[in-house]
């Protein structure tokens, strides 16, 4: 008797269970690879953050402030409309240019906000005076081409901004760069060259972010400082990641004077010159590069240069691709109020 074979019908059965199998099976390894590429950028994320409390720490900590003279009025005691265009005025009158300037990024004026969450909070840019670099790294290689003219940079404390700039990686969000400035405020290399190319990348995937200063019994989201009686109480930072991880920081902000880092012509009759401040520098040296730059043998107060009983101050002093490590943030993150991912 031969033997009986498949019929049709159990031929279809098999397979339709078969594929039930196989992509279920698909689908729940597709589910934890997405699963995991959500927890490594949650991960990135707050890593990137924790690196980014301790930047912020560090330069609210390093400020440096011009020393206070009856010729620098502070920002209550002149009489212009807002407290903001009074401490410029101020800054302006005595030719100073101030130590901490918070405002709206021009770039992003009257440009509609990336997501509601803005609302009418502007993209702001942080500028400060620091006696060191708040960025561990090294400057991109562009600085090393920086040619002053003959003229060279004196001792003292560097100038640079926080910035937001669009996030190449990801649409609609933003990365925080560090880009060190010349001491008008204006950058070391003009023309066609993209702000990301002298600048240091931060962090990355900010949805949002605020920074308000903190002076008497009011908030401030356009803020200078120049002197030691402009101090600040402290300064808040408030950021969103795309990942929805909220941050909310605090900083106490360091009092402290000293000279500002200054571009001077070194074949001047005395080398006795006065920086940023009112104070007196010496300098010494030949002509430099800019901030980043070698310092060629026998050339002093270049940017970067420690002198004798003097702190580092320029990004020459750090070890190329070494980031420093930095304190991890003292507030946890939290969800946002849509849920996390």
């Amino acid at each position: 008797m031969p033997r009986r074979g498949f019929t049709l019908l159990e031929v279809l059965l098999a397979t339709a269970m078969a594929s039930v199998v196989i992509f279920s099976a698909l689908g729940v390894m597709n589910m934890l690879q997405r699963s995991d590429a959500r927890l490594a950028g949650r991960y990135r994320s707050m890593t990137e953050m924790a690196t980014l409390h301790g930047l912020f720490n560090r330069a609210f900590q390093t400020l440096v402030f011009a020393p206070s003279s009856g010729a620098v009025p502070a920002a209550q005691d002149t009489q212009p409309l807002t407290a903001f265009g009074a401490a410029l005025a101020a800054a302006a009158d005595a030719q100073i240019r101030p130590r901490i300037i918070l405002t709206a990024d021009p770039r992003y004026l009257g440009i509609a906000p990336p997501s509601p969450e803005w609302g009418d909070q502007p993209i702001q840019v942080l500028e400060v005076v620091c006696d060191d670099v708040p960025a561990g790294y090294v400057l991109p290689p562009i600085f090393n081409q920086i040619d002053l003219g003959g003229q060279v940079l004196s001792g003292g404390a560097p100038r640079g901004v926080f910035e937001l700039l669009p996030d190449s990686d990801r649409d609609g969000a933003f990365a925080l760069w560090w880009r060190p400035v010349r001491p008008e405020g204006t950058a070391w290399v003009e023309g066609t060259v993209r702000p990301t190319d002298t600048a240091v990348r931060l962090a990355s995937n900010i949805a949002f972010m605020r920074i308000q200063f903190f002076r008497g019994d009011e908030r401030h989201v356009e803020f200078t400082a120049t002197t030691e009686r402009d101090i600040p109480a402290y300064v808040e930072i408030e950021l969103r990641t795309v990942d929805n991880l909220y941050f909310n920081w605090m900083f106490e902000v360091n009092k402290r004077a000293g000279v500002e880092q200054t571009i001077i012509d070194p074949n001047s009759q005395t080398n006795t010159t006065t920086g940023t401040g009112g104070e007196e520098t010496r300098n010494t040296g030949t002509p430099g590069r800019g901030p980043g730059g070698p310092a060629g043998p026998g050339t002093t107060n270049q940017p970067g240069q420690r002198q004798p009983g003097q702190r580092p101050q320029g990004p020459t002093t750090q070890t190329p691709n070494q980031p420093r490590q930095q304190p991890g943030p003292t507030t946890q993150p939290r969800e946002g109020p849509g849920g996390g991912p």
